[in-house]
């Protein structure tokens, strides 16, 4: 019954969906597992990661595999085109990249036969009913990297608890951040024996990856200080801070804004807003040697976000003015920098509240907390760095998730 009525829904939606998908991120023939090679007799690990954050989080475990199991190739799959550049970024580490095929019976069955992994890894909370479905069918076994359910979704899945549950149960181990997220699964019916806890891939990250980073290239902000960086932004977010800056500016002239939005396709949007408020801008991909002389700089290039936050006196991370559940609070924390959130960070809880717990995060709850604590921490360069140390020390003592997780998948490859 729980399959009869996802693919009835699934069929219904589905000229919507896939023109949705296929308008916002090609991929055509991928999507329908026309264009994906055929497994020649290699053994084969597929990992799915929806997009950019999730990918992120993937690699160390992508690193640790090409290093320990030397046997086997990887291939990624993903769902978003910004997810698709990132991938690409890893092409030495991985045979093949391909945008994740729709869950459609006969589209599953054709690419599990194509790609014949031994193995399939998925991130966070990828839970795709047909593929899960076939894949016990083949025998092949599901692990979920770095799992975690955020409050919402858990709402959700016990809303629909009985025809889910059955789903859950396709999944061979489930690797989570949290004992909160591991209670989550057991009260949707899943098996505590099926369960690990094993943290969170994120903090993993950041043994050396960002040390070896090469510097912004031609990026000069010579006169500019304090410089605020606005990373991962979402509508509204930036209407905010521009409107903030003209506050902020009447106390430190020489400020320099960085806006880095989560989507790209957003940036004729958020030209128009800056027009309106008065300001000029420059793009990153146009800035060059010579001094700066907007007040802005507007992101458009991807994968630059942890080069990008190295500049910054204080970091402003998005999604957390308006109800997205917040973003990677870990790149600039590793950075040493002083780290602003909003209250809506319930797709980063464990983060947040590590962060809380050892002083390296400042929380607010509205527009006039913001601007009291940006101009707060500007003003106090000891208080920044104080934060900012807090903010590191946090996250370099919350390593392993990725070799706990590791350990599980190299077990499950050798009972297949």
């Amino acid at each position: 019954m729980t399959y009869f009525l996802y693919n009835l829904i699934l069929i219904l939606a589905s000229p919507f969906y896939i023109i949705r998908v296929l308008w916002k991120n090609k991929g055509c023939k991928e999507r329908f597992g026309i264009s994906i090679p055929e497994n020649e007799n290699k053994k084969v690990i597929w990992i799915h990661a929806v997009s950019v954050g999730e990918i992120i989080a993937s690699k160390p475990l992508i690193s640790l595999i090409n290093k320990q199991l030397p046997d086997y190739e990887i291939v990624l799959s993903t769902v978003t085109k910004t997810g698709r550049e990132i991938a690409e970024k890893m092409q030495k580490q991985l045979s093949h990249i391909f945008y994740f095929p729709f869950d459609f019976p006969f589209v599953v069955k054709k690419v599990l036969r194509k790609i014949n992994p031994s193995l399939i890894v998925l991130a966070e909370t990828e839970l795709w009913p047909n593929l899960l479905r076939y894949a016990e069918l083949l025998n092949i076994p599901v692990v979920l990297n770095n799992g975690k359910i955020s409050p919402s979704s858990f709402l959700k899945y016990k809303k629909i608890h009985p025809l889910f549950t059955p789903i859950l149960g396709k999944v061979s181990i489930f690797c989570m951040q949290t004992e909160e997220d591991k209670d989550k699964l057991i009260q949707l019916g899943v098996n505590p024996e099926k369960i690990i806890v094993t943290g969170n891939t994120k903090f993993d990250l950041f043994d050396s990856d960002l040390d070896k980073e090469k510097p912004l290239e031609n990026w000069n902000t010579t006169g500019f200080s304090p410089i605020i960086v606005a990373g991962s932004t979402h509508p509204g977010e930036e209407k905010i801070l521009l409107e903030l800056l003209k506050k902020i500016d009447k106390k430190f002239p020489n400020t320099l804004l960085v806006l880095v939005p989560r989507h790209p396709e957003r940036l004729t949007e958020i030209e128009n807003l800056i027009k309106e408020k008065g300001y000029s801008f420059v793009k990153r991909s146009e800035t060059n040697s010579y001094l700066l002389k907007e007040k802005i700089i507007l992101v458009d290039t991807i994968g630059e976000l942890s080069k990008i936050y190295s500049v910054a006196d204080v970091v402003f991370v998005g999604g957390s003015f308006v109800p997205i559940g917040g973003h990677n609070l870990l790149e600039p924390a590793f950075l040493s920098k002083p780290i602003i959130t909003g209250q809506y960070t319930f797709k980063q809880n464990e983060m947040t509240e590590l962060l809380k717990k050892g002083d390296g995060i400042i929380q607010v709850e509205n527009e006039q907390q913001l601007q009291e604590k940006l101009l707060e921490l500007l003003s106090s360069p000891e208080k920044r760095k104080k934060l900012g140390e807090n903010a590191r020390n946090v996250v370099l003592s919350n390593p392993g998730a990725t070799k706990r997780n590791f350990e599980v998948i190299a077990k499950i490859l050798q009972e297949v």
